[in-house]
């Protein structure tokens, strides 16, 4: 999942985002979404992942990453790759 398009301060030359500049953040609403639909299936499947992953995940700040990840169990949360 990308929770935000913001890429700053890496800012790479061959990045494919074309709003890396810009500070778009996931709603919560979003991931809150997203969890609801693959919560149920990925409890029976312990290969599932969430992975955080464009942009810069930390950009979006401790706080909203955090309650973006919230509705995800503990296990189902990792780093990007």
């Amino acid at each position: 999942m990308q929770p935000t398009t913001k890429c700053l301060p890496m800012d790479c030359t061959y990045c494919y985002l074309p709003f890396r500049k810009m500070n778009h953040l996931m709603p919560v609403t979003v991931a809150e979404a997203v969890a609801t639909s693959v919560n149920p299936w990925a409890a029976h499947d312990p290969a599932f992942e969430v992975v955080w992953h464009g942009g810069e995940p930390l950009a979006t700040g401790r706080d909203h990453l955090a309650a973006l990840m919230s509705p995800f169990p503990g296990p189902l949360l990792l780093p990007n790759r």
